[in-house]
């Protein structure tokens, strides 16, 4: 879901979110970009992932969108915050 968004932004499609019309390519060129880590739906295997990447200097993120569970989403969440990354 998440990626279709990512996906329904960068094209401005208007389908779902009627604000994105407002938003010309031309006026707003903001590109989003999405990646999947895989959690393993473990607490641990989360926190893994977001330390290994969190710490990669060449990646660069300013969001996340939780995991499917909230039990892998709490501690990554604890993360971010102290990150301060929403």
């Amino acid at each position: 879901m998440a990626l279709l968004a990512v996906d329904h932004f960068n094209a401005r499609n208007a389908d779902v979110v009627a604000d994105l019309a407002n938003y010309d390519k031309t006026t707003c060129p903001i590109v989003l970009n999405g990646t999947i880590y895989d959690t393993g739906y473990t607490a641990t295997s989360g926190v893994t992932q977001y330390t290994r990447m969190y710490s990669e200097p060449e990646v660069n993120f300013d969001a996340i969108v939780g995991a499917a569970r909230s039990a892998v989403s709490g501690p990554i969440a604890t993360l971010a915050g102290i990150d301060q990354i929403p």
